[in-house]
């Protein structure tokens, strides 16, 4: 059982964490791109056309793609940093939990049987010795009975074969 539960711990620890990590690596650079290409055309029309306006549609639309560029990557980083963060932490502690308590219980079953396993091995043994001891001597004692009480007849009615 503690084996089983040892086991479980740190296995559903590594697992989780190596798991936790490629997740939340993956999901933030996918989240931190479409967010940060999402904001970057949104803030990026924004600017343009403000700047359009006042300067002209041409470098509107230059200052646009830049500034939305610009913002899309910090946005896109930012985000993305932190949804490596969350999204790995709870993939990490919901896979370590699931991975270490499948593992703890099939350690602890396997650690169970050979234990349980060599404990009545060895119980066997004992209680054999034990057990053959006490009936050997008790066997010794009633075949001594039986044969001292055959001799003594024996021994004791010897004189009455021989007074004829």
């Amino acid at each position: 059982m503690v084996v089983g539960i040892v086991v479980g711990m740190v296995v559903g620890i590594v697992v989780g964490m190596v798991v936790g990590m490629v997740v939340g690596i993956v999901v933030g650079i996918v989240v931190g791109i479409v967010v940060g290409i999402v904001v970057g055309m949104v803030v990026g029309i924004v600017v343009g056309m403000v700047v359009g306006i006042v300067v002209g549609m041409v470098d509107g639309m230059v200052v646009g793609i830049v500034v939305g560029i610009v913002v899309g990557i910090v946005v896109g980083i930012v985000v993305g940093i932190v949804v490596v963060i969350v999204v790995g932490i709870v993939v990490g502690i919901v896979v370590g939990i699931v991975v270490g308590i499948v593992v703890g219980i099939v350690v602890g079953i396997v650690v169970g049987i050979v234990v349980g396993i060599v404990v009545g091995i060895v119980v066997g043994i004992v209680v054999g010795i034990v057990v053959g001891i006490v009936v050997g001597i008790v066997v010794g004692i009633v075949v001594g009975m039986v044969v001292g009480i055959v001799v003594g007849i024996v021994v004791g009615n010897i004189h009455t074969f021989f007074a004829f």
